[in-house]
């Protein structure tokens, strides 16, 4: 379910809501990334951060990401659409 809490876009995940920019936040720590980053930021996603995200995905979102949805992965907003359209 998606919602907006005070300007910020909300993610219904299953005990609470996120916002866009913890989502962020999460990935970055997932992936290793320590430089500012925005929904365009390039990703390269290995076979651990594969497996650290499915996890995150399955507990936060009770959403079951693919082989097929990793690949096609290039930034960081295509990781957040990929909620989005769950929740939609």
């Amino acid at each position: 379910m998606l919602a907006t809490r005070g300007g910020q876009l909300q993610l219904k995940f299953k005990y609470d809501y996120m916002t866009q920019n913890e989502f962020i936040e999460k990935v970055k720590d997932i992936l290793l990334i320590e430089d500012k980053v925005d929904t365009e930021f390039p990703v390269k996603i290995d076979s651990l951060a594969s497996l650290l995200l499915i996890g995150f995905y399955d507990e936060n979102f009770d959403f079951k990401l693919s082989a097929d949805n990793l690949k096609s992965i290039n930034t960081i907003g295509d990781l957040l659409n990929l909620v989005k359209e769950r929740l939609d």
